[in-house]
């Protein structure tokens, strides 16, 4: 759970404290069709003062004799600004937000206005990001967007969640929704949550087949902030979070523990028949026996030798209590616990966010650039997240149909990590005589990384590790006749990320000793280029509404790889691998992956009441062969009933005022898990006879291999109650897979293990 806090920062504040005279302001609010509006904010301006109107829509507020205007706002309606003066009664008629109305929903390659979407689009509200600390915004999709399932699967800062929407759409690859960010497709671990203008989320075929063989799993839409021409803007927010540690389950101290389990035992063997199973001996038995590991565990019987120190015992914190199995015998033991617990975990972890933005323009040109600093803490000791991220990026017209545009983005992660395996159960179930600490203070190793405190090991297991990424693009925006635009864009994304471990000499409290001191180092970049032209016409006719799009994409990925592996360094002094004397293993990799598309969109509608769209993508993949080239459609239809005169006239307007109902079918491919060259075949390095390597084909080739093909069918209905202050958006979807790729599994006597087909 975080918790979070937003501190704006204005330059100069002036507090004033004083007594002040009151007036009692009353009167009602309506709308324009003189019906009563309950729950309105009414509020003396720049003051927190103010109160809501009651069912009957009217409301009674204490004015300060120097305020001079109130403020009345409701969802849905246009805010108002009234003058107080000298009046005591002020009634007030609310209107309908037309731009609210006339909402614009961004589509893929375009927008769109919301009356006239026909597919299933979500848009994510910005309030949530802008007053949460975040390290990327997949945490702020969590529970906001129905049909998505937000998961964090690790408690590492900075990890993005593991996103699938509507189940996904695959059952050997589901995968995430791809992600788009101003056109360019990106990872949502370096978006800066700050930059985010709008986030829309495509759920259904029609909408995304526009993305064709990438969006089997939807699409995340991304629209980052942009300047505005006659505004110009500094603005500096702070975010600051706390997380909290979720409520562990309640587990038995160190008294019930051993009493439980030694009686447990004890039962256990009265009940064996004499030959039968060997008893067991709870004598031995980890933290409740009193002869395992006397070195790890602090529990013992009272015997002559020690009974001496009985009392001292006592007074530094060890109990006693009479053994369950003999009844005769008293055991001495210390309760340790938590400890591991407090040890392993930060208490209220902290967050800080901080971002500068400036933006600007004018007729001409525009501007926009940020720098953000983010930084993170972890629940366990040892892991945090740090980022560094810049932006900037501008527009200038040329010519009055001529726009040149430019941007650039930069960020720089570290996430220096240790996070044993399953260190939230381990340090919640370590047994409470467990000895955490040694005589000197020092965390105990215990017998494993995971059997063990883990602050003996965060010292011991160096980890260190960076990732930056930049994106550089360049377009152009020319308008060749009114309504006619033809536009370009190139971006360039870059990746690199590099990683050094090392693992220093470990002293087992088994008496075990690890001086292998394996280490590490992996480096590893990718560059990708994607390159697109649109042309888009828009042109009405007598109420009949045409948009047309038709465009060309090449997106082309290539990543390399280099890796080492070491051992055996002679000091812990030098965490480095090259202080290893021994090098085990070096590695090296480098696969490219090209994508060429064309793609068009077809929207009509008829004095907004009756909707069409219509697109398709045509997409050609280099990880396949026979069968690279696949052809994804999608329609959909919508009827906005509202816009009806006949619904307009109805008394049931007065009560709905948004009525849509609309449906579509798409189908999206998918080829998921398939290697870049698995086509083409994979071959390893196998050592022959006498000692001689030679190449060797590993995996069996099927140049039949094709696309997943997921075809949906979508239907719903959006419906808007009482102004739209109510909105409901009820859906239903059926999507079947065709020609799943999947692994068959072959006889030994082939040669290969299995063999990857269309047959799932």
């Amino acid at each position: 759970m975080k918790k979070c806090l937003l501190f704006y920062v204005p330059l100069m504040m002036l507090f004033v404290i004083r007594g002040l005279a009151q007036t009692v302001v009353t009167g009602t609010v309506t709308d324009s069709n003189g019906e009563t509006l309950p729950g309105v904010s009414v509020m003396i301006k720049g003051t927190t003062v103010g109160t809501t109107t009651d069912v009957e829509g009217h409301y009674s507020v204490n004015a300060p004799d120097n305020a001079s205007t109130l403020v009345f706002s409701f969802i849905g309606m246009q805010s108002q600004e009234i003058v107080i003066s000298d009046r005591k009664q002020i009634d007030v008629v609310l209107s309908e937000d037309a731009a609210s109305l006339k909402e614009v929903v961004v589509i893929g390659y375009g927008s769109q206005s919301r009356s006239t979407i026909t597919t299933s689009i979500a848009k994510l509200d910005a309030k949530v990001l802008e007053h949460s600390a975040m390290s990327n915004p997949g945490a702020a999709l969590q529970g906001t967007i129905s049909g998505l399932r937000v998961v964090n699967t690790t408690g590492q800062p900075g990890s993005v969640p593991n996103i699938l929407l509507r189940g996904g759409a695959s059952i050997n690859n589901p995968g995430s929704p791809l992600v788009v960010v101003d056109g360019v497709v990106r990872t949502l671990s370096d978006v800066n949550p700050s930059d985010i203008e709008s986030l829309q989320v495509l759920k259904d075929a029609a909408s995304t087949a526009i993305y064709g063989a990438r969006a089997n799993n939807g699409v995340i839409l991304i629209t980052t902030k942009r300047g505005k021409a006659g505004v110009s803007n500094v603005t500096y927010t702070m975010k600051s979070g706390l997380n909290e540690q979720r409520e562990a389950y309640d587990y038995l101290n160190a008294r019930d523990f051993i009493y439980y389990n030694r009686m447990g035992i004890n039962n256990t063997n009265l009940s064996r028949a004499p030959g039968g199973v060997a008893f067991v001996n709870p004598e031995v038995q980890a933290g409740y026996g009193t002869t395992a590991s006397p070195n790890m565990y602090d529990i013992a019987k009272i015997t002559n030798a020690n009974r001496a120190n009985f009392t001292s015992l006592i007074s530094n914190g060890w109990q006693w209590m009479i053994d369950p199995i003999s009844q005769k015998d008293t055991l001495i033991f210390k309760d340790y616990s938590g400890q591991i617990s407090d040890a392993a975990f930060n208490q209220n972890p902290n967050t800080q966010d901080h971002n500068l933005s400036f933006t600007g323009g004018n007729d001409k040109s525009t501007f926009a650039a940020t720098l953000n600093s983010y930084n993170e803490d972890g629940l366990v000791i040892g892991t945090k997240y740090q980022r560094f991220s810049g932006s900037l990026n501008g527009s200038y017209k040329i010519r009055n149909n001529l726009e040149v545009l430019a941007g650039t983005t930069y960020s720089e992660s570290k996430a220096p990590s240790f996070l044993p395996g399953d260190i939230f159960f381990r340090t919640q179930a370590m047994q409470p005589t467990f000895k955490p600490f040694d005589e000197s203070g020092n965390p105990s190793s215990g017998s494993s990384m995971s059997y063990g405190n883990p602050a003996y090991y965060q010292e011991k297991y160096i980890r260190k590790n960076s990732t930056r990424r930049s994106i550089s693009n360049i377009g152009a925006n020319w308008e060749i006749v009114p309504d006619l635009f033809l536009r370009a864009k190139a971006n360039i994304y870059y990746t690199d990320y590099y990683a050094e471990n090392f693992d220093k000499k470990i002293v087992y409290q088994t008496g075990n000793v690890d001086v292998s001191r394996a280490s590490s180092a992996n480096y590893s970049k990718s560059v990708q280029q994607q390159h697109n032209l649109t042309a888009d016409y828009k042109k009405s006719i007598n109420q009949h509404n045409f948009s047309f799009l038709l465009g060309g994409e090449y997106f082309d990925l290539s990543s390399s790889n280099l890796s080492a592996t070491g051992k055996a360094a002679p000091t812990d002094d030098i965490y480095t691998l090259n202080a290893a004397v021994e090098r085990t293993a070096i590695n090296s990799g480098f696969v490219q992956n090209r994508m060429m598309s064309g793609f068009s969109r077809l929207a009509y509608d008829y004095n907004r009441k009756y909707l069409l769209s219509a697109v398709i993508r045509y997409d050609g993949v280099s990880s396949l062969t026979d069968h690279r080239w696949g052809a994804f459609p999608g329609v959909s239809l919508g009827w906005n009933v509202h816009e009806e005169d006949f619904f307009k006239s109805s008394s049931i307007s007065r009560f709905i005022t948004l009525l849509k109902p609309r449906m579509s079918y798409g189908v999206n491919g998918n080829i998921a898990g398939v290697g870049e060259y698995e086509v083409q075949g994979a071959y390893g390095i196998q050592t022959f006879y006498d000692a001689q390597a030679g190449y060797l084909n590993t995996g069996l080739i099927n140049n039949g291999l094709r696309w997943e093909k997921s075809k949906s069918f979508d239907g719903g209905i959006e419906l808007g109650l009482i102004n739209n202050r109510v909105l409901l958006n009820l859906a239903y979807f059926r999507r079947t897979t065709t020609d799943l790729l999947t692994n068959l599994t072959l006889p030994g006597y082939t040669g290969f293990n299995s063999v990857r087909t269309n047959l799932g």
